[in-house]
């Protein structure tokens, strides 16, 4: 959340679900805006209660009108309208609990019963991040920072402050980190390559994107790691 008090749509949002709040706010019914996408009207109601649940923020009011903005789904637009974009859905996006060597080594033998001893590094107020962590297998292990910054993320955790959800692959460029053992990959995420609508035209730019599309693809095993996290006696799932 920013000083002012607006959400900001973050790194790690579902991008499918920008077209149609972007519909809805367009149109003020989700039939209408279903009309427009070429949707179902159970889809996009689906998909904004999936990123209201996502932002924990309600984003639209039902009146005698139909569907209008909330003064939180107001302050959201600019950024939706600015993040509309073209995207290339490459391959699915493995999210793994990660810590540093240093921090399994040291923490999990003597983290005690339900592995209360071990520490979370948090995101802030996001029920998104209080699901993962209770459907994780450290549940009743503390939350001990709470920093909003994904990549302030993966400075702590290779200072051994604790352990997160990253993407996996930051374990293939950062040797001193690996999955935590005993956790499970969330792949319910997807990798995207976006590009702004209005640069879609531009040949210079759909041939960059091409290449960057193909590098990283040629680095899809990277993105989908799930191999042992490489501690005797306890493997990764």
């Amino acid at each position: 959340m920013n000083h002012d008090g607006s959400q900001t749509i973050r790194v790690g949002m579902d991008w499918k679900s920008l077209p149609a709040f972007l519909a809805v706010a367009r149109n003020g019914s989700l039939r209408a805006a279903a009309e427009q996408i070429g949707g179902t009207h159970a889809t996009l109601r689906r998909q904004i209660e999936a990123l209201e649940a996502q932002l924990g923020i309600q984003l639209f009011r039902r009146g005698a009108d139909g569907l209008s903005l909330t003064a939180t789904g107001q302050r959201l637009l600019p950024q939706a309208l600015e993040a509309d974009a073209v995207g290339r859905k490459l391959f699915p996006l493995s999210i793994g609990v990660v810590a540093s060597r240093d921090y399994i080594d040291r923490a999990l033998p003597v983290a005690g019963r339900k592995e209360q001893g071990l520490s979370w590094i948090g995101y802030g107020n996001v029920p998104e991040l209080a699901s993962m962590i209770a459907a994780s297998a450290f549940p009743e292990a503390r939350i001990r920072h709470s920093v909003p910054d994904p990549e302030m993320h993966l400075h702590l955790v290779r200072a051994g402050a604790g352990m997160t959800f990253l993407a996996t692959w930051v374990t293939s460029v950062f040797p001193e980190l690996q999955r935590v053992p005993g956790t499970k990959l969330d792949q319910r995420r997807a990798t995207w390559v976006l590009l702004h609508g209005e640069l879609r035209r531009v040949r210079r730019v759909r041939l960059f994107v091409d290449y960057l599309c193909d590098a990283l693809l040629e680095r899809r095993a990277a993105f989908l790691q799930s191999q042992s996290n490489g501690i005797p006696g306890r493997a990764g799932t």
